[in-house]
């Protein structure tokens, strides 16, 4: 793992990008804190509701349909954009998908790992589920997977320090880093927020 010295040297040599450059507040001891975008997608929940009424006595039930991954529908999310002095609540048990502000490039030689900070884990909020990993060779922002757990709704600010990010270096480079022509590279080049490309 990169400590905040080598990170700095990784970005004086180009294995390393980030934009745009952390401010002095966001150095850590071996990661670089993230700030929030404006920028949220949750899910249209209301499009997979299907009303079924009773023949016999009237009644309206409401059955929630599936979501079959490898045919996600183009309407599965709607995109929430968060004015500069606004804020997105996220409920408890809501799910929401974010980005960090800042967009990152990595050389063939690195790979990323983001994690919550823990002010907010501790208040219930989880900034990814099980896609805290980013290959070698990946370019641009980061989605986060955000999750409530905690017992009361959670305000979120755009540009508030949400996640960490750390740098661990490979024993060599990738021979196929992410975005490499025989991969099908699904997020490479990403800015804002982006939903799952599962199917494609």
């Amino acid at each position: 793992m990169l400590s905040d010295r080598d990170i700095i040297n990784a970005i004086q040599t180009g294995e390393f990008e980030i934009t745009p450059v952390p401010t002095n507040d966001c150095w850590q001891p071996c990661s670089i804190d993230m700030t929030l975008s404006n920028r949220f997608m949750v899910m249209n929940v209301s499009r997979f509701i299907e009303r079924q009424q009773d023949a016999t006595t009237g009644e309206i039930t409401c059955i929630l349909q599936t979501l079959d991954p490898s045919s996600i529908p183009s309407d599965l999310y709607q995109e929430v954009i968060v004015g500069p002095s606004s804020t997105f609540v996220i409920h408890p048990g809501q799910f929401a998908l974010a980005s960090t502000r800042e967009s990152v490039s990595l050389s063939p030689k690195l790979s990323g790992r983001v994690e919550g900070k823990s002010s907010l884990a501790r208040l219930g909020l989880v900034v990814h589920i099980t896609a805290g990993f980013i290959d070698a060779g990946y370019n641009g922002t980061i989605t986060l997977e955000l999750i409530n757990h905690g017992d009361l709704p959670l305000l979120l600010r755009p540009d508030m320090k949400i996640a960490q990010l750390s740098l661990t270096e490979l024993k060599s480079p990738a021979v196929r880093p992410y975005g490499h022509p025989s991969l099908n590279s699904k997020y490479n080049g990403s800015t804002g927020t982006v939903g799952s490309r599962y199917g494609q």
